[in-house]
């Protein structure tokens, strides 16, 4: 409760003292301003900083004396813009003092100083750097706000929090986003390309003349070619698959041969302990029977294809010639 009668005490002092330097200020405006005084110091005791700020301001604009400014600029720091409170921290420290109580206003100015003192270190550092073949005609902002071009490159102070740098050239737009904690220094790097379109006067550059040689015909060129491999392949495929058929078939009849002589097995059926072997000769069974049949599946598609390709005679290129002959009669290409 003391410590708020002295805030009090202090914007009234303060109000008297403008009273006394200012004597074109009215009245009304005097007993307005000191309305607000008292109002924003109780915001700002009860923790509404941002409604303290925007009383404290409005009576600091109407009377200027350091007890109101240093109030404002205290409602400033609470409410994170720390660039602003300190500007208000140095005008506070700078005002100058006649009449009222000298003594209580010259303290609200060394107050001011030693505040702005101790916010000077904790504010974050920004640093915007232009990439590109030419930046020199880029504009800058951050927050919406424009930034000079001489500041660019340099460390500026900036309030805590997230922050929006945009820049813009020749119809090119960069952005980056970034969210500075207390006393950080961060470097945003804004990237921009070449201009988009070619200087007046300047032709466009000609096409190169292709001078190499025609690619090697695909293999989806020549149909009767692609037909003839996919045939062995597949004929191949199914030979191999008759060939495992066969081999597992053999081992199945030798395993079946195995159960009906032992002791364990009659009439098609065996005991539990000859489980594993009938397991085995299943398996075998199915494995032969999907080889022959697939197998043979497989080999006469292939056999068909290759029968069915159409014939495409060729003879071997030597030394980058080749002679083809066909029906209506031959030809000689070379490669060079």
């Amino acid at each position: 409760m003391i410590k708020r009668v002295s805030w009090l005490c202090a914007v009234l002092v303060g109000l008297g003292a403008s009273a006394a330097n200012a004597q074109q200020v009215k009245d009304a405006s005097r007993a307005a301003a000191r309305d607000l005084g008292y109002a924003g110091v109780e915001s700002y005791q009860a923790g509404d900083y941002e409604a303290a700020f925007g009383k404290l301001d409005k009576a600091y604009r109407v009377l200027q004396v350091p007890s109101l400014g240093l109030w404002s600029a205290r409602a400033l720091v609470k409410t994170n813009r720390w660039v602003e409170a300190a500007e208000r921290f140095r005008q506070v420290a700078a005002l100058e003092v006649k009449g009222g109580d000298v003594g209580v206003q010259e303290q609200a100015k060394r107050d001011a100083q030693q505040e702005l003192d101790a916010l000077l270190p904790r504010l974050p550092r920004l640093v915007v750097r232009l990439r590109g073949p030419s930046t020199a005609n880029a504009s800058v902002s951050v927050d919406g706000e424009a930034i000079s071009s001489a500041l660019l490159g340099e460390p500026f102070p900036a309030n805590p929090g997230k922050h929006v740098v945009r820049g813009q050239l020749d119809g090119q737009e960069a952005t980056e986003n970034v969210v500075l904690a207390e006393g950080e220094s961060r470097d945003v790097a804004l990237s921009f390309g070449p201009a988009s379109t070619p200087a007046v006067g300047t032709a466009p550059a000609a096409a190169p003349l292709v001078t190499s040689s025609p690619p090697e015909p695909a293999l989806d060129a020549h149909p009767s070619r692609a037909r003839a491999i996919v045939g062995w392949a597949l004929l191949g495929t199914g030979a191999a698959g008759v060939a495992l058929g066969a081999t597992t078939g053999f081992i199945a009849i030798g395993k079946k041969s195995d159960l009906e002589s032992s002791d364990a097995c009659r009439n098609h059926s065996c005991l539990p302990v000859k489980q594993s072997d009938v397991d085995s000769y299943n398996s075998l069974r199915t494995v032969s029977a999907i080889g022959l049949y697939g197998g043979a599946a497989l080999a006469a598609a292939g056999l068909v294809l290759v029968i069915t390709a159409p014939k495409h005679t060729t003879a071997p290129s030597t030394a980058g010639l080749s002679f083809t002959l066909s029906p209506s009669g031959g030809s000689v290409s070379g490669r060079f």
